[in-house]
């Protein structure tokens, strides 16, 4: 028990004054001021380089390539209070560096997905998370929502700078997503659940009070008549309020794998998408990865806006939203400035020709794709008056028997001597080649 005050008007302590706050180094400048992040000097006006599908129709995506910091930072002056839905799936500060599965001849160590390696530095974590939050939260319409993806290494930095930039009244959930993993644990229980933190905008977020199935022992029971009581009791519905630990395997093996070391399954992104939003809004992932999210997106008719600094990533990305796209809506891909794009090899480079096989049709051949290991996908289009390449046709490497479709027919064009073969390797590398006419199509053309 604490000894009253003998003297009840003294001025109270300085002690008894002070709250807990949690404190970084770079938190505050050298005048005490918090930092904040200053859109105007993190904006990069991004270029668009690629679009496909049917714009105007359909869910509208953009995938972004570039640090997204600057991404958010630009989105500012066209989508401020207007996203209603964000998932962050940032670093975990593991200390490691993590690769991409080719599924291929060439060994994950080639190619680098990304950095997780903050040389124990949790300082420098912590600023970085505390300013995209900041820029997030500017981006959230007033029924919004973010999901930040965390696990044990971060999730009590990450809490505390989500209860600082939204406020604890606005926190709904600890989510835990529960996996199996493959391996042992000997000195201690094994780790298989990742933490998700949902936080609100505002009071009344967009909550379409997901359900789940009952277990299928309780749905045996169908009616029931309790003792002193004439009327029966009879099941009329057989679902309940989904709870917040989510059982969702993700499996080494599962066909949905695409080889980045960190991807999500697409189920866990639609439970979260379906929960708070609705057809028509506006969702946003500001740490892309393999493009899970955008997909799940596309699927529900959420239009998206999907970035990511590496480059592996846009291209494992882009080959999917390519892939559903294609069942309706459009997708832009940017590219911001400072965005690092590798110079085009010059060696080893399939050459890509069209050759005629009838009257109406051109086959398109990848010449030496299907043994070039490098490749994990390629289009067909042509480049628009604006530079921007518009894709007609894509395939992509199979990750588990390796094959990749080289030849497409296509049919005959007025602007055939425009088409254009974009290459795309999986380390993000994109070349584009003019697709070159044999002779005797070209003489064919010329004839008419």
């Amino acid at each position: 028990m604490h000894e009253q005050s003998q003297h009840p008007t003294d001025p109270p302590h300085p002690l008894s004054m002070l709250r807990g706050e949690f404190v970084w180094n770079g938190k505050y400048d050298e005048r005490g001021l918090k930092r904040m992040p200053d859109p105007s000097q993190l904006a990069e006006s991004a270029r668009e380089f690629e679009r496909f599908g049917s714009i105007g129709t359909g869910p509208q995506g953009t995938l972004i390539h570039g640090n997204n910091s600057s991404v958010m930072s630009n989105l500012l002056d066209r989508y401020r209070g207007a996203i209603d839905l964000i998932y962050m799936d940032p670093p975990f500060d593991v200390g490691s560096q993590f690769h991409v599965s080719t599924g291929s001849r060439a060994t994950a160590s080639d190619i680098v997905a990304y950095d997780d390696r903050w040389g124990n530095d949790m300082d420098s974590y912590a600023c970085a998370l505390h300013e995209r939050l900041v820029l997030a939260r500017e981006l959230l319409s007033e029924e919004g929502s973010i999901y930040l993806h965390c696990d044990w290494h971060c999730n009590w930095i990450v809490r505390a700078i989500l209860n600082e930039v939204f406020g604890p009244g606005q926190f709904r959930n600890e989510i835990a997503w529960c996996y199996t993993s493959p391996g042992r644990n000997t000195s201690r229980f094994k780790p298989c659940h990742d933490t998700i933190f949902y936080y609100a905008r505002s009071g009344k977020p967009i909550w379409n009070r997901p359900q789940q199935e009952l277990a299928a022992a309780t749905l045996q029971v169908s009616e029931l008549k309790f003792a002193g009581q004439q009327a029966t009791w009879k099941r009329t519905r057989t679902t309940k309020d989904m709870v917040d630990w989510w059982t969702i395997p993700f499996p080494t093996g599962s066909s949905e794998r695409t080889g980045y070391p960190t991807q999500k399954p697409r189920e866990l992104m639609r439970r979260i998408i379906e929960a708070s939003s609705r057809p028509g809004s506006i969702v946003a992932d500001f740490y892309c990865g393999s493009g899970s999210f955008a997909v799940a997106a596309h699927e529900l008719g959420r239009s998206w806006i999907a970035c990511d600094a590496g480059a592996p990533a846009i291209a494992i990305a882009r080959c999917r939203v390519r892939d559903i796209a294609a069942l309706g809506g459009s997708v832009g891909l940017q590219r911001l400035p400072s965005a690092i794009v590798d110079t085009p090899r010059s060696a080893g480079e399939p050459v890509i020709a069209a050759m005629d096989t009838s009257g109406e049709h051109v086959v398109v051949e990848l010449v030496g794709g299907a043994d070039d290991s490098a490749i994990r996908a390629w289009s067909v289009g042509a480049i628009a008056n604006d530079g921007v390449f518009e894709g007609t046709w894509h395939a992509s490497r199979n990750r588990r028997t390796g094959a990749l479709t080289c030849t497409v027919q296509l049919p005959v064009g007025d602007d055939l001597e425009q088409w254009h073969a974009r290459i795309i390797h999986h380390d993000g590398l994109m070349i584009d080649h003019k697709v070159r006419i044999n002779t005797r199509l070209r003489a064919r053309i010329a004839a008419e």
